[in-house]
């Protein structure tokens, strides 16, 4: 298929397939409906091809069960999936080109290119929450992380129950790239929340 169902019917249903964003790029997805209305999130893994960590918890994520939820579930497990058959670390193999550095994309672009802008287009348009997972790299330094939880959303309210992105960090709609100052932050909204 081409494009990605409906993310909402109104009907609990688990839909598991493959899209074909791109002309010999094809996702596996799967989108949980919930029995009752609510937002709709998605998430993404392997981005980052090697990270397979994320691309586990995504996996994971896949068997929630739609009694479970409010709202829909939609989950692009692995994003690069060629660099994951290729173990590319950073890079998409078909054009070289790093898929995270890529958004909002370009239709007319290299394959990263369209495929970040059929992912901003064609499903966070239609999302009412994102969450792209990433984590645990091929050559990932083996460092101590703080005991720190992430910053979350109320569902019900959308608003964040601490500031995020940090106000001092300079901000930028698809990451986070000075993890060493959002390391300290977080430290800081946490002792704080002590």
């Amino acid at each position: 298929m081409d494009t990605l169902p409906p993310f909402k019917t109104g009907k609990p249903r688990v839909e598991q397939g493959y899209v074909r964003p791109l002309v010999g790029i094809e996702l596996p997805f799967t989108i949980i409906e919930g029995g009752m209305p609510g937002p709709c999130l998605v998430v993404t893994a392997g981005v980052h091809a090697s990270e397979f960590c994320s691309i586990e918890a995504a996996v994971r994520l896949q068997r929630t069960r739609p009694e479970d939820i409010n709202g829909t579930l939609v989950v692009l497990p692995i994003m690069n999936v060629q660099g994951f058959w290729k173990r590319s670390i950073y890079v998409m193999p078909e054009d070289g080109k790093n898929l995270n550095r890529q958004f909002p994309g370009d239709a007319d672009g290299t394959a990263s290119q369209r495929l970040a802008h059929w992912l901003t287009s064609a499903v966070l348009s239609k999302a009412d929450f994102y969450l792209d997972l990433h984590g645990g790299d091929l050559d990932a330094a083996r460092a101590a992380f703080p005991d720190a939880p992430l910053p979350w959303v109320d569902l019900s309210t959308g608003i964040n129950a601490v500031p995020f992105p940090p106000p001092e960090l300079p901000p930028h709609a698809w990451t986070v790239t000075d993890f060493r100052a959002l390391n300290e932050y977080m430290t800081g909204v946490i002792a704080k929340s002590r």
